[in-house]
């Protein structure tokens, strides 16, 4: 049975199962934990799963860049037992910058499914990649409904991308998208590198990606060379929990048990 459990007032956590923490940070941003859910809750058997869910989602809640920061730290460190920690796409951008900014993270194994670049220069290449691949029409219909101030206009923003960041044809169901929220943590964050970070990592990482991801495989060298697995689905895009399920869960049952 899940149980949400609020911090600060502000913003909550979603847990179901027994066992070991196991963190989920989604992408984004402007995203929440939903389009995750079901492809891990076969995992939630034997522990217990932790969806982390970015304050900032509805219209009339103000968030910045240092406020996701600060809010996910106070979620690391709201349970003093070892954890595990999964991260997709932005999820890694969010997980990098709280370890930059503070020590005291009780964090154990890491799962990376198709993270963000490491660096600014290649998060910017990445995004030219992702729109090069996207048609004129397609462009004029995304300008369209950004431009309209309902959620449903978002959730059609969100359903128009999707295909170009897929190779599989997989259904993947987001309840919360917010536009503008993710157009402005993304002018927010500007000049980072984390190279020197991940190469003083002492966690066990598994990396997960997919070739056809548009974020490049190269763009996460300083990740693939520390990992103590690294996973490169072939005809697969930047859902790869998603668009190889079975393969993806048998992986990170192996590398967390």
């Amino acid at each position: 049975m899940n149980k949400r459990e609020y911090i600060n007032d502000k913003y909550y956590i979603e847990k179901v199962g027994i066992g070991k923490p196991l963190y989920f940070i989604g992408g984004g941003p402007g995203i929440d934990y939903v389009y995750l859910y079901k492809w891990f809750i076969e995992l939630s058997n034997n522990r217990e799963l932790i969806f982390y869910n970015q304050y900032g989602l509805n219209k009339d809640e103000e968030t910045s860049f240092d406020i996701l920061v600060d809010q996910l730290h106070t979620i690391l460190i709201s349970n003093n037992e070892k954890k595990d920690v999964l991260v997709h796409s932005f999820g890694s951008h969010l997980l990098f910058s709280v370890l930059s900014k503070y020590d005291d993270l009780n964090i154990d194994k890491i799962i990376m499914i198709n993270p963000c670049p490491i660096n600014y220069t290649e998060y910017i290449k990445s995004e030219e990649i992702l729109f090069s691949k996207i048609p004129k029409s397609v462009i004029k219909k995304i300008e369209y409904f950004s431009s309209k101030n309902e959620k449903v206009s978002d959730i059609n923003v969100m359903n128009l991308l999707l295909p170009y960041y897929l190779y599989q044809d997989v259904n993947i169901n987001f309840c919360i998208y917010n536009n503008r929220m993710c157009e402005k943590i993304n002018n927010e964050i500007v000049d980072f590198d984390f190279s020197s970070l991940i190469k003083n990592f002492k966690n066990d990482i598994l990396l997960i990606k997919g070739d056809n991801d548009f974020i490049n495989i190269t763009s996460t060298l300083d990740i693939q060379i520390i990992a103590k697995r690294t996973v490169i689905y072939k005809e697969c895009g930047h859902f790869a929990f998603a668009e190889k399920n079975d393969e993806v869960l048998s992986e990170i049952r192996k590398f967390l048990n």
